[in-house]
């Protein structure tokens, strides 16, 4: 069994809705001889830290919170929780597109009117019944309804793909080199065969769609608002042949990617020892109970496409 690492599992709601505490920044200050102070900050970013002080819990309460600190192993494991005084994103930047990437990281922006801080959102929240905000995806302030997929556990968001086949009179020995002509003359795709694969990169339209193909024989993908990107085609010879190509939904060039939605911190519990006491007849009472924020590089999973 790991000794360290992550569990997707929430802070029990007995616990989590008594929590006080908020964001620490850590600074080392240099006093001169004349008093004059010269501050090093040594964290670009906030860690939060909560605690818990409670009594009266009940035999039930109790136990839940024991059999929660046994299950992450003290500070062994990390787990979501919920800071309530900051858990939403209202059209928080995400970024601008580069015409080319599918996969995008979440933020959460906080500005003061001087200085912006974008915080890295790894933990965002499933929509699991009516009192958590609905993730949404903007796309130039409007909002995008589906073609796309959320990875609550890394908080990123992917554009979907489309898998397309086409044709019957292709075949991969007819491209060794060609280039794409678009509708305006200019030369924007560029095909070559690797084997049994013909990568395309770049852009070509014409009307509606994204045109592929040899000098003689032309296909067509459906592309409603040239918003699809030729990432691949691949060539099965033994369907007549046939081509496949896959293709990304992804952002066009330059377009503002925002989002709403709630999200957890990673944190775990600051000791590893827990305290708990008999007050009365099924009343009980836990020591300080305190968790503090984990960095989202020690629990994001890396990505693959």
């Amino acid at each position: 069994m790991p000794t360290t690492g992550f569990h997707d599992i929430v802070l029990p709601e007995v616990i989590m809705s008594e929590f006080s505490g908020g964001d620490e920044f850590r600074t080392e200050i240099h006093e001169a001889g004349a008093g004059v102070e010269f501050r090093d900050a040594k964290w670009s970013e906030a860690r939060g830290r909560w605690s818990l002080q409670t009594t009266n819990l009940t035999g039930a309460e109790k136990d839940i919170i024991i059999k929660f600190y046994r299950g992450r192993l003290g500070r062994g494991f990390s787990f979501r929780h919920k800071n309530w005084t900051e858990f939403t994103a209202l059209a928080d930047l995400i970024g601008t597109a580069d015409g080319d990437s599918e996969m995008f990281e979440l933020f959460h922006q906080v500005t003061d009117g001087l200085v912006s801080s974008f915080y890295r959102v790894v933990l965002p929240v499933a929509p699991a019944d009516i009192d958590v905000t609905p993730f949404k995806l903007y796309e130039d302030a409007v909002e995008k309804v589906g073609g796309f997929t959320v990875d609550y556990r890394n908080g990123r968001v992917t554009y979907d793909s489309v898998t397309t086949k086409v044709g019957t009179d292709i075949f991969a020995d007819e491209i060794a080199s060609a280039y794409w002509i678009d509708s305006d003359g200019g030369t924007d795709l560029t095909v070559f065969n690797v084997s049994d694969k013909l990568i395309i990169t770049g852009f070509a339209t014409s009307g509606n769609n994204t045109v592929f193909g040899t000098p003689a024989v032309v296909q067509e993908v459906d592309n409603p608002g040239n918003r699809f990107r030729i990432d691949q085609v691949l060539v099965d010879e033994s369907a007549g042949p046939t081509v496949t190509v896959r293709t990304m939904d992804g952002p066009a060039l330059d377009v503002v990617l925002t989002w709403d939605g709630e999200f957890d911190n990673p944190v775990r519990f600051e000791n590893d020892h827990l305290s708990a006491r008999r007050i009365d007849f099924d009343v009980y009472h836990i020591d300080d109970i305190s968790v503090i924020g984990v960095l989202p590089e020690e629990i994001i999973e890396p990505y693959v496409q």
